[in-house]
């Protein structure tokens, strides 16, 4: 379930000792433009909080942090200290704790003058209960409204997946297609998750094809260049319909889990994918986590060697995913390669064995 909090930075006042420095002009007549010979424009200073100041979003961090110490006890604190600028976002496994995960949140919050709204869920039987008290939850009358934006992802809560946000990209058929057009379709594409890299890996590709024949931003693509940037585009709808399930398994959390990352390499790029997988008495699951990719360099390397750089990019990731899941020990996270080289690398030379 998430919510958001309603005129966060608004909520927090300024002590009027350093409201002197958040000062703006101002119009005598209801915030006219005025001659300066004519009326006098008035100096006004701020007596909240600002969004657009620099130290705007660590105050609101800080506000919340300082009334979340108050309550150590409960669980829901930690979900707070999880808090995105002004978006809560938690998970729980049954109605019991997810409701009071919503009493005590919105209560810590009350407290500091903060009001959680517009609370959204994936769950049918929490909705009702909202709906019976009153809570200003988001719900929903048609198909198409069953769709959240969380933290730059398209979340639909009633299938409970989440998918990228592709925007208007299939837009840019027939347009006029340049460098500067490959790059800004690169930065359109958010996908943290990395649910779509062999798909944007293949525009990263094109991108630095465009490097290597020296072209201008606004130089036309090449007819071959052109052409394949067509066909990529021809498969944006295609892929605007992929999905991935919010949860990693429907069953319990009380069997121990593990992490399987693979990595691998081609001449023109490297990266790994994990993994989540349970066994239990009755089946064995497994579920996507992430995926991270690099591109080759432009500089040729040998493949052993970019297999290499891709169980380093598996490395690094398995120690962020560590920091991310605590309950899941270094004893159950598995590396895997199919390269004999690197695998005799890792374990034969200690330098890069220690350094992995």
């Amino acid at each position: 379930m998430c919510a958001d909090i309603q005129r966060a930075f608004l909520e927090i006042g300024i002590k009027e000792n350093d409201r002197k420095y958040l000062q703006f002009l101002w119009g005598q007549d209801n915030g006219t433009c005025l001659d300066l010979e004519g009326q006098p424009i008035r100096a006004l200073k701020m007596k909240r909080v600002p969004f657009g100041v620099n130290c705007s979003l660590f105050i609101l961090a800080a506000t919340i942090r300082t009334h979340l110490k108050k309550y150590p006890h409960l669980e829901v604190t930690q979900k707070l200290n999880d808090l995105y600028v002004d978006d809560f976002l938690c998970s729980v496994d049954t109605l019991p704790k997810a409701k009071d995960y919503y009493k005590d949140a919105s209560q810590i919050l009350k407290e500091a003058g903060m009001n959680l709204r517009k609370w959204v869920t994936s769950s049918p039987e929490l909705e009702r209960w909202w709906k019976n008290n009153e809570v200003d939850y988001r719900g929903c009358v048609a198909e198409s409204e069953v769709t959240q934006k969380v933290l730059g992802l398209v979340w639909n809560y009633h299938l409970d997946c989440l998918k990228v946000d592709i925007g208007n990209i299939s837009n840019m058929k027939g347009t006029y297609l340049s460098k500067l057009s490959v790059l800004s379709i690169c930065g359109m594409l958010f996908d943290p998750l990395g649910m779509l890299t062999p798909f944007t890996v293949r525009m990263k590709l094109l991108l630095q094809n465009t490097w290597e024949r020296d072209l201008q931003w606004d130089e036309p693509l090449p007819p071959d260049i052109h052409e394949t940037f067509q066909s990529w585009l021809d498969e944006v709808d295609t892929v605007s319909h992929i999905s991935l399930s919010r949860p990693y398994f429907l069953n319990s959390e009380t069997e121990p889990a593990e992490i399987h990352i693979f990595s691998d390499a081609s001449p023109k790029a490297y990266g790994c994918v994990a993994y989540f997988r349970k066994v239990t008495d009755v089946t064995i699951s497994s579920s996507f986590l992430v995926a991270k990719c690099r591109l080759a360099p432009l500089k040729k390397l040998s493949l052993a060697r970019l297999e290499l750089m891709g169980a380093l990019v598996s490395a690094r990731l398995a120690e962020y995913l560590q920091k991310t899941f605590p309950w899941i020990t270094s004893d159950h996270i598995f590396f895997w390669s199919d390269s004999q080289i690197t695998l005799h690398w890792i374990n034969g030379d200690p330098y890069v064995g220690r350094s992995l």
